[in-house]
């Protein structure tokens, strides 16, 4: 054949006659355009020029296979052997550890503090770049993405939206909506700490459809809505090929899972064996923004509900819903715009972003800076996001102290007098006295005085920001009384206090009012005839991801000793 005689002559066999070794290194040869560099984690890539742009891929990925493949059958019309393509990649493994560079690599969001890059996902990998002064598509290629099976493209944004006009697809209040557009617009960020969305209401409240919406605007994917992972290591392995997780009816969420999105939330890495290795881990470090959807406020437990954003949605009257396929029908015909607005709040935020001086912030402290920064371009009033984000932080912290038995002793304890001390173990008894029976005997109730110790511990931020301190004094002997009082609640005084950092952002954007002029009526009162018709999600759950797809859519439980409750 000709193919043969041409493939002979360009590298004949060695003495051994094994022509599977001349493909192996014909296909190294035939390798010499990727780039190729590894992670900071030890993972090897490639980059590989496409026409006008460079794609990043998994070295074992089929992709490069592929390629590898494709290459060697442009020049000797025959495809190489398996064995030959698998030699030549685990010699370009050992290349990109070796001798290539390390560089992050990044899964839809990349940039600074200063920039944000935005993988479009679409075939041309277009990336967005939004700044300060605006958004265009960047020149180049900014930072390294990954393309990730699931991942469909965004639609492309363009200018002339109105980020109000978003607001009838979001069934929320005044308040809802603020922390909302937050959400959204610190999603794009490439570095959180990221708040937690829980969207909770009763069946036909719309749940589902608005996680849907928000995936459809900050990273669209084949499957939207998953269902609850069975395991820490599923979690994060989910975490590393998609940008935004949503997890959908959640019945309620195990400690193990609460511990896990905390992580995810504020930063937090998971290790496991590499696969086909024995001793070698693989850590897996992430930062991601979730959606949770479920009837009833999820979980609470003190950690999670701090990282966390609560929404409440109304139900759908029946004289307002409307079909799905309407209602994305509708979605999509202005979606473009609607990105677009979002892309213009999120860089009116950037250039407001460092003239805000916060003297005291909650637990999220860069989300409340954020939303602080949105208040001047959005038209919002001086002080009210920060007023709606303590209000909802009251709400997460008494969902924290519902029915916790301590807690509710301590509020009994304190009825008629402003504060008692003594040591943990006076305070058992105490507590005791003034409970009832009933509730001495929940699962909760610490049975030793070191049980109760702990439980103050965990509860103390909680208390602490509805208007109860816990102290301890100092040791006297074998002594060491704890002080508990009443003092103002600490998310009371936030509102108060963020007016004086709206302002400080507000004079220095003067300069800026023809740029934020365009924001105005942003906090106007929503249209709320367009309504979602709400589906059962179990019908179309298989292996554990919900398959629905959307119209128009491309591309121990015990407590002594100080253990915890299981709650």
């Amino acid at each position: 054949m000709v193919g043969e005689a041409s493939y002979s002559q360009e590298t004949p066999l060695d003495d051994s006659g094994e022509e599977r070794k001349c493909q192996a290194q014909v296909l190294c040869e035939l390798a010499a355009g990727l780039e190729l560099f590894s992670s900071p984690t030890g993972e090897p890539f490639a980059s590989i020029a496409v026409e006008d742009h460079l794609e990043t891929w998994p070295l074992r990925s089929r992709h490069v296979r592929h390629w590898l493949v494709r290459k060697f059958y442009q020049k000797f019309s025959r495809p190489p052997g398996g064995q030959a393509v698998s030699d030549a990649l685990n010699v370009l493994e050992a290349r990109a550890l070796y001798e290539g560079e390390i560089e992050e690599v990044y899964c839809r969001v990349a940039g600074n503090s200063e920039v944000s890059w935005y993988d479009q996902g679409d075939p041309d990998w277009h990336i967005v770049e939004i700044d300060s002064s605006g958004w265009r598509y960047a020149l180049g290629t900014p930072a390294r993405f990954q393309r990730n099976s699931g991942m469909l493209p965004l639609c492309s944004p363009v200018t002339g939206g109105w980020l109000h006009d978003l607001r009838q697809f979001f069934p929320v209040d005044d308040a809802g909506w603020k922390l909302l557009v937050a959400f959204m617009t610190m999603a794009l960020r490439p570095k959180g700490p990221y708040p937690i969305l829980q969207l909770h209401g009763e069946q036909g409240s719309g749940k589902s459809t608005v996680a849907r919406l928000l995936r459809l605007l900050i990273d669209p994917n084949s499957a939207p809505l998953r269902a609850e992972p069975r395991n820490s290591r599923d979690l994060m392995i989910a975490a590393r090929n998609s940008w935004l997780l949503t997890f959908d009816n959640l019945s309620a969420i195990r400690p193990w899972l609460s511990d896990a999105l905390c992580r995810l939330s504020t930063g937090g890495g998971f290790s496991t064996r590499q696969l086909y290795s024995d001793s070698e881990e693989l850590i897996i470090n992430v930062m991601r923004p979730v959606v949770l959807t479920g009837i009833e406020e999820l979980g609470n437990c003190g950690d999670l509900l701090e990282r966390s954003i609560l929404l409440e949605l109304a139900p759908i009257e029946e004289t307002t819903r409307v079909p799905e396929e309407s209602l994305y029908r509708e979605f999509n015909s202005s979606r473009a715009k609607l990105i677009g607005s979002i892309l213009d709040t999120l860089s009116a935020g950037l250039g407001a972003l460092p003239h805000v001086e916060a003297h005291r912030l909650p637990r999220m402290a860069d989300f409340a800076r954020w939303g602080i920064a949105l208040e001047r371009p959005l038209g919002w009033q001086p002080g009210s996001f920060l007023e709606a984000y303590a209000g909802n932080q009251a709400d997460s912290h008494y969902l924290s102290l519902d029915g916790d038995p301590v807690a509710e002793g301590l509020h009994e304890l304190l009825k008629g007098r402003e504060s008692w001390e003594g040591t943990v173990s006076e305070l058992l008894r105490q507590l005791g006295q003034v409970l009832p029976e009933t509730v001495r005997q929940h699962r909760a109730w610490p049975r030793t005085a070191k049980g109760l110790g702990g439980r103050l511990k965990r509860l103390a931020p909680d208390l602490r920001a509805l208007g109860i301190e816990i102290t301890y004094q100092q040791r006297t002997g074998q002594r060491r009384p704890v002080l508990i009082r009443k003092r103002p609640a600490s998310l009371s005084s936030l509102s108060s206090l963020s007016h004086l950092s709206s302002q400080s952002a507000t004079e220095s954007l003067d300069d800026k009012d023809d740029k934020c002029d365009k924001f105005a009526g942003a906090s106007n009162k929503p249209a709320w005839a367009l309504q979602a018709t709400t589906m059962k999600e179990e019908a179309n759950v298989s292996d554990g991801v919900s398959r629905d797809e959307v119209p128009d859519e491309r591309g121990s439980t015990g407590t002594e000793d100080g253990d915890d409750p299981d709650y």
